[in-house]
């Protein structure tokens, strides 16, 4: 019985963690351009990064239903941070 309510547990758990799929597009040479989180509805809700073709982050974004919702940080192509705001959702 311990071990039925420990997998039960277990598996509430994992369950929502696994309602979200990382998506990741890349540029012709095979450098990443840009992974999304989406949620089970297909629409971005998590953190999407995007990147310069040089391999540096270009922006970095937080996302909740298709919404930006908390910190959007820009960059420069150097990797110095150009700047930051937050949104509320």
């Amino acid at each position: 019985m311990l071990k039925i309510t420990f997998l039960l547990a277990a598996l509430l758990f994992f369950i929502p963690a696994c309602s979200k799929e990382t998506r990741k597009e890349f540029y012709p040479d095979g450098t990443l351009m840009s992974s999304c989180e989406y949620n089970k509805d297909g629409m971005l809700d998590g953190v999407c990064k995007r990147y310069y073709q040089n391999g540096f982050l270009q922006t970095e974004a937080g996302y909740k239903d298709n919404v930006l919702n908390g910190q959007k940080k820009e960059y420069y192509e150097s990797g110095k941070v150009k700047g930051e705001v937050t949104f509320k959702g």
